[in-house]
């Protein structure tokens, strides 16, 4: 009986762990590349250039900040940042970039 509880929990999990929206892996630049590739082909073309436009104006503002204080993470200190992010996410980033500026 136990057996088939078990069971039952792991397809659970196994269904709802690949219904998750695709999120960003920076472990390095390649794993980090071809999750946001993932991410963007997943989406409409609207929320695509969301997107596109979120990372930018993350970029330049952790570029910006890294400039004011001295930081030597860089482009990889960026990915970090974003790192298990989902689009969602990330749009909702970048407008608090926009709103600080």
């Amino acid at each position: 009986m136990k057996a088939k509880y078990i069971l039952i929990f792991l397809c659970l999990c196994l269904l709802l762990s690949s219904c998750s929206r695709p999120r960003i892996d920076a472990r390095d630049e390649e794993s980090y590349l071809r999750t946001v590739q993932v991410m963007k082909e997943s989406l409409s073309k609207a929320k695509r250039e969301q997107l596109e436009e979120a990372l930018t104006i993350i970029f330049e503002g952790e570029r910006a900040n890294i400039k004011k204080m001295g930081g030597t993470m860089g482009e990889f200190g960026t990915m970090l940042l974003l790192d298990e992010m989902t689009a969602d996410d990330i749009i909702s980033k970048a407008n608090s970039y926009k709103k600080s500026n």
